[in-house]
């Protein structure tokens, strides 16, 4: 009884916080098994982030290569493709 219960508690904790990140940069990401998400998915993150005029490099291999504006500075931004974390940003 006492594992359901905290089972339940578990899992409204991990539902919570997902709706929360979804929520907070307006983008859906939906994660397909071992794809992960899509170039124009990563686009739109970096969107929602503030960058504006986001243009793909690379989006073939792990890792998602973006250019883009932000702040009238130009950045290169690498995006990991498995969950669509922003994992390296540069200026150029």
């Amino acid at each position: 009884m006492r594992r359901a219960i905290i089972a339940g508690v578990s899992a409204a904790v991990f539902m919570t916080a997902g709706a929360i990140a979804t929520a907070a940069t307006n983008v859906d990401i939906t994660i397909g098994k071992n794809k992960g998400i899509s170039c124009g998915t990563g686009k739109r993150i970096l969107e929602g982030k503030g960058y504006v005029n986001v243009q793909p490099r690379d989006c073939v291999n792990e890792i998602y290569v973006y250019t883009a504006l932000r702040n009238g500075k130009k950045w290169w931004i690498e995006v990991r493709r498995r969950d669509g974390r922003v994992i390296d940003t540069m200026r150029r």
